[in-house]
């Protein structure tokens, strides 16, 4: 029996926590290619120009870390987005999955709630659409508390090219590391629930 069973490995986290809020981008020439069939596609993803993925929002997992579910590169092209008219920002992926939704959604929706405007639309990857997500009362209330409207959500379908998309650096991973200011925006989410519901 003690064959099956071995000592963890300890690896070094020292400096995982970082102070502050991570960087944001103003991205140009970005392609968005959506998630399809349950978020178990290796394609989705935000690229550049070159059709390199763009690391600093990419899914990690594990430690030491290493890229979940994307692919590096993409050969695929996109049509131009239809909303160069409005502010759009990242706003990472959404599951029907509590804890994804924690570490993939509201990692990066930390910039949405502090420097957005009602005006500014948030791209999420999703297999679900607007609808299914606002079926879920626990989604309804963490964006609610994100500032997020339904109206304000985007989804698309099929793989689009931004002139311009601001990208938030993610605020927290699980593959082992969180900014101080993730902590802060949790808390003020806690201060914009109803009493009612608290009590």
């Amino acid at each position: 029996m003690s064959d099956y069973i071995k000592d963890c490995i300890k690896y070094d986290i020292s400096g995982s926590v970082i102070e502050g809020f991570p960087e944001f981008f103003e991205r140009r020439n970005v392609l968005y290619v959506p998630r399809r069939e349950g978020g178990l596609d290796k394609d989705f993803g935000l690229f550049d120009e070159t059709g390199r993925q763009i690391l600093g929002n990419a899914l990690f997992s594990s430690y030491p870390p290493v890229l979940k579910t994307q692919a590096l590169t993409t050969q695929k092209n996109g049509e131009a987005a239809s909303y160069q008219g409005r502010p759009v920002v990242y706003g990472g992926c959404i599951g029907d999955h509590y804890g994804h939704f924690i570490t993939e959604c509201l990692n990066t929706l930390w910039y949405f709630s502090r420097e957005c405007s009602p005006e500014t639309l948030v791209l999420f990857h999703s297999d679900m659409t607007v609808e299914e997500i606002f079926s879920r009362p626990w989604m309804v209330d963490l964006l609610r508390y994100a500032g997020v409207r339904k109206e304000q959500i985007i989804i698309p379908r099929v793989p689009l090219r931004f002139d311009s998309i601001t990208v938030p650096g993610q605020a927290f991973s699980e593959d082992g590391f969180v900014y101080t200011g993730y902590h802060y925006f949790g808390r003020s989410m806690i201060f914009r629930i109803p009493m009612a519901q608290i009590a």
